[in-house]
C-alpha cells in the first residue's frame, strides 16, 4: 500500500499535467469555419459590409468566415436561428435597423432583440437622405413642412415597406413637424424610387447610395440628410436636426452579434478583430465612397445604442399607429 503522501503526490502532478491541455482547449477559437448569419436577403450594403467583416475574420483568425444569407419574416428567422446556436462564436448574426423595429411591430418575437445575443460591436452607419422629386417647390425642410401644412395629405411619401426604416423615417418626420404626409409603402426600396423619378410620389427617405446616381443627375433634389452630422458626399445638404427639429436622428446601421452566452474571452477576441479591420484603410476608405462611416465601438457601447433603438422606434409606432398588414 502506497504512503498517502505519495498518492497524493501523484494527484498533484496529474492535475498539474492537465492544466496545460484544459487551457489549449479552451483557447482553441476558432476551431472550425465562422458561420455570419445576414438575416436579409442578398445585395446592397448589407452584403457589402457583411463581406468586409468576413475578409477580416478569415484573415486574423484563421478559419474561413462564411456569409449565409438567411433572409425571411423582417429579419426574425436568420436572427432566430443565431439566438438558438450553440454560443460558442462559431454562428454570428450581422443585422441592421430592422432587429431594434420588429419589437415594436409584431406582437410575438422568437427572441429577445438584446437579451438573446452578445453584443460584439457597432460595425458602421450611415445616414437616410429626405429625397424630393424636383417639381416639389421647397428648397428646404422649412418650405416642405410649411407647403405640407398647407396641403394635409396631399403631399406622398414612399417607403420599402411597412416598418421598413424608410417608413418610419417618415413617420418620425410627420410627428416632428406635425405634418400630415400620405404613406405609400412599397416591395422594397427599388419601386419605390421608380414612382419618385417618375413624380409619382413627392418623396422618400432613402439611402444616400440609392439615390446619389440620381442626385448628380438632376433628377432627385436632396432636401436634407437624418443623421446629427452632414454627409462628407453631399456636404451642402443640411440635417433635419439643424433646420429646426434637433431630436431628430435616423441613421442606417449594422451590429454585430453572439449568441447569449458566448464566453466573454470569445466575445473579447471577436470585438477586437473586428474593429481593427474595419478600422484598416482600405475596409475604411471603400465604405466613406459610398456614405458609411465606421463605427467600431465596444460590446457595452453596442449595447446601449441597441436599447435606445428599440425605445426610440417602439415610442414612433405606437405614436404612429403603425400596423403591420
Amino acid at each position: 500500500m502506497r504512503p498517502a503522501n505519495a498518492v497524493l503526490g501523484s494527484v498533484l502532478a496529474a492535475l498539474m499535467a492537465a492544466v496545460p491541455l484544459i487551457a489549449g482547449a479552451q483557447s482553441a477559437y476558432p476551431s472550425k469555419p465562422i458561420r455570419i448569419v445576414v438575416p436579409y436577403p442578398p445585395g446592397g450594403a448589407n452584403d457589402v459590409i457583411s463581406r468586409i467583416v468576413g475578409e477580416g475574420l478569415t484573415k486574423s483568425l484563421g478559419q474561413q468566415a462564411n456569409i449565409d444569407n438567411r433572409a425571411g419574416a423582417g429579419g426574425m428567422i436568420g436572427s432566430q436561428l443565431v439566438a438558438e446556436s450553440a454560443p460558442d462564436g462559431h454562428t454570428l448574426l450581422f443585422t441592421s435597423a430592422a432587429h431594434a423595429i420588429n419589437p415594436a411591430l409584431y406582437k410575438k418575437v422568437p427572441y429577445d432583440s438584446v437579451g438573446s445575443f452578445e453584443l460584439l460591436t457597432q460595425v458602421a452607419e450611415g445616414t437616410f437622405v429626405l429625397f424630393m422629386h424636383p417639381t416639389i417647390p421647397a428648397r428646404s425642410v422649412k418650405e416642405l413642412v410649411a407647403l405640407a401644412k398647407r396641403k394635409p395629405g396631399q403631399l406622398i411619401f414612399a417607403s420599402a415597406g411597412i416598418g421598413n426604416a424608410t417608413h418610419l423615417a417618415g413617420e418620425l418626420f410627420k410627428l416632428q413637424t406635425g405634418t400630415d404626409l400620405l404613406h405609400v409603402p412599397y416591395k422594397g426600396g427599388g419601386p419605390a424610387l421608380i414612382d419618385l423619378l417618375s413624380g409619382q410620389v413627392s418623396m422618400y427617405f432613402g439611402t444616400l447610395a440609392a439615390g446619389l446616381q440620381f442626385v448628380n443627375a438632376k433628377r432627385l433634389k436632396p432636401l436634407a440628410v437624418t443623421a446629427k452630422k452632414r454627409s462628407s458626399i453631399l456636404p451642402e445638404v443640411p440635417t433635419i436636426a439643424e433646420s429646426g427639429y434637433p431630436d431628430y436622428e435616423v441613421t442606417a446601421w449594422w451590429l454585430m452579434m453572439a449568441p447569449k452566452g458566448t464566453p466573454s474571452a470569445v466575445v473579447s477576441v471577436l470585438n477586437q478583430e473586428i474593429v481593427k479591420h474595419i478600422k484598416s484603410k482600405t475596409p475604411q476608405e471603400s465604405l466613406q465612397r459610398q456614405g458609411i462611416d465606421i463605427v467600431g465601438s465596444t460590446p457595452q457601447q453596442a449595447t446601449a445604442f441597441l436599447q435606445g433603438e428599440i425605445a426610440k422606434w417602439r415610442d414612433v409606432v405606437s405614436r404612429g399607429k403603425i400596423v403591420v398588414q
